[in-house]
Order: C-alpha cells, then structure tokens, then sequence
C-alpha cells in the first residue's frame, strides 16, 4: 500500500511485466501471478518506487487457516470444517505456492532478493487497528480501516489448533523468513 498518493495512473501492461522474482519461485511458477498479489519489486518497473509503503503481515498459521476459509482462493469442496481435508488442502497448497500470489511466504513483499528491507512500515494483523492508526497519525491522514470484507463467517469452526504436525512442519519450512523476520513463535 502507498502512502499520500492521490494521482491514479493508467499502467500499460508493459509496466506490470516481471523480472526480478526469486529463482525459487521462477521455477515453480506455472501460471501468472495476479498482480495485486506480486510484491511490487518483482516488476520490471516497481509501481510504487519512491513511495513510502507499508504492509500487513500476520501470522503464518493463522494466515494459512484464513486462506483456507477464504471466498476467493479457499477451499471450495464439501465438509470445510473437517481438519483432515483443511491440512490436506492447506499441504497442497503450500506445494504449489506461488498459486497466482497466494500464501506466497510475506518476507518477498517486505525483503528484495538481495535480502534488503523494502517496506517502509510492517505492521502485524494482530495489532492491525491499533497500528494503522498509529501509521496514519504519523502521516497526518485522517484514514481509519473500514468494514472488513473478506471475513470467516459463523460456520467456520477450524482454527490454528486442528493444524496436524506434518501441516505445521511444512508451514514452518516453507514460511521460515516469515517466522524470523516477523518475530512469530514457532509451534
């Protein structure tokens, strides 16, 4: 996200052609990213240089159960809160990560491929109302979060605590950064 910027530019789609993603995920990617889901220096030219950017990160088992239960990328079969099919969804998942930008580990939109911070302000989901505050009062922008779209709805009963071992070893080898850099407990 940007921040203090009001001027909306059209983008050629020359504008929003990749170079600089990781060889890791070069390698596995086997359809498009979705743009609003790249990390803006993986562009052949960043959108937002020169711009100061913040960005949510949020714990990396709790973010897996979210996308999950999610109305665009989540699960779609029978029996959603069944655990078994939610690790099963959640392992398949994470093997075929880049999955069009989700559940891409949340270092590469905070770090480039040299390993430098390009994020001006990380904040964390869990402290998200209090810190986006906190980042709009520094800024002098009298911007507050509005309704939240994309909620789990009431018939959603899975949680961090239905993930099974082999889910949670995967989750911390495949989101190891995110855990480092990001300061959140491994299970």
């Amino acid at each position: 996200m940007v921040l203090g910027s009001k001027k909306k530019k059209v983008r050629t789609s020359r504008q929003w052609e990749l170079s600089k993603i990781p060889e890791a995920i070069r390698k596995k990617r086997k359809r498009k990213l979705i743009v609003w889901h790249t990390p803006p220096h993986w562009f052949k030219q960043n959108p937002f240089k020169n711009k100061d950017m913040f960005t949510v990160v949020r714990d990396p088992y709790a973010r897996a159960v979210s996308e999950y239960y999610c109305n665009w990328f989540g699960y779609k079969g029978k029996d959603k809160n069944d655990p078994t099919k939610m690790n099963e969804w959640i392992r398949q998942k994470i093997n075929k990560i880049p999955n069009n930008g989700h559940l891409l580990p949340q270092y590469y939109y905070v770090y480039n491929n040299n390993g430098t911070k390009v994020i001006d302000h990380v904040l964390r989901f869990e402290n998200l109302n209090e810190e986006f505050q906190e980042l709009m009062k520094s800024y002098s922008l009298n911007v507050t979060l509005g309704n939240k779209i994309n909620v789990r709805k009431n018939y959603t009963s899975l949680s961090v605590a239905n993930l099974t071992r082999p889910t949670i070893d995967k989750i911390n080898s495949c989101y190891a950064n995110d855990f480092i850099f990001f300061n959140y407990s491994l299970l």
